[in-house]
């Protein structure tokens, strides 16, 4: 079990970049995800956030703290600490 885990957390690990130039590179990864929704749905109402699509931080931070994965939040803390507030898609209480 523990080989299985540490791969988890390797896989984990890797969707949070730990450079500068990866992160510039996955940003403009998710502008380019972004560019071709639009175009695949010009004019239409966005149904899906890329919330939806790609790992949230704040959601990335306590799943690290609850399953001790202190790697990820350093990555994670600062990926939330550049995303505006205004982008916030709560969610309606169910």
């Amino acid at each position: 079990m523990e080989h299985l885990c540490q791969r988890i957390v390797e896989h984990f690990e890797a969707d949070w970049p730990q450079t500068l130039w990866q992160w510039e590179r996955l940003q403009a990864e998710i502008r380019a995800m972004g560019k071709d929704w639009s175009e695949e749905h010009p004019g239409g109402v966005v149904s899906v956030h890329m919330d939806d699509v790609l790992p949230e931080p704040a959601s990335v931070i306590r799943l690290a703290r609850d399953c001790d994965i202190p790697s990820v939040l350093p990555r994670a803390a600062y990926h939330l600490s550049r995303l505006s507030a205004l982008h916030n898609h709560a969610q309606e209480d169910l």
